[in-house]
């Protein structure tokens, strides 16, 4: 699958998903890195942060992303995955998500674009890594019990 598609793909499947509210961006009291992943986040749409990244954004910001939050900007992390020069940034925060079922609230649909993009990027030796064979069958799995994780 061509990038464009694969970013329709996702699209398609996180259209839905609605804006966190500004108080549910990153809601851990009294930590500054939360404190400005919630201000550099707040009102934006995920279609719209892929611009913050790498320079104030990245995938170390990932983990910190709870909830309707991680739901909401989880595609922009899919999306600038199939930019080579965000990759390096984000795609191994992608797979540690997977692999730590940080994508339990999200649908089959949304979950079946994780896995596109998944198996659409990959190292330039071309093998996939364990860390994300394992993701991919993680994925696999969940979509195939209709999404539950």
């Amino acid at each position: 699958m061509k990038t464009e598609e694969l970013k329709q793909e996702i699209e398609r499947a996180f259209s839905g998903v609605a804006y966190p509210g500004d108080s549910k961006i990153a809601p851990h009291d009294h930590c500054a890195e939360c404190e400005k992943l919630a201000d550099d986040l707040r009102g934006q749409h995920w279609r719209d942060v892929i611009k913050l990244m790498p320079s104030a954004l990245s995938g170390q910001q990932l983990p910190l992303l709870i909830g309707e939050a991680f739901n909401f900007y989880f595609p922009a992390f899919l999306q600038a995955s199939l930019e080579p020069e965000l990759r390096p940034f984000v795609f191994d925060a992608v797979v540690f998500m997977i692999n730590n079922g940080k994508l339990v609230d999200l649908t089959s649909e949304q979950k079946k674009a994780a896995l596109a993009v998944v198996k659409a990027v990959h190292h330039p030796q071309g093998d996939l890594s364990g860390d994300e064979a394992r993701a991919i069958k993680i994925l696999t799995e969940d979509i195939a019990k209709g999404g539950a994780a």
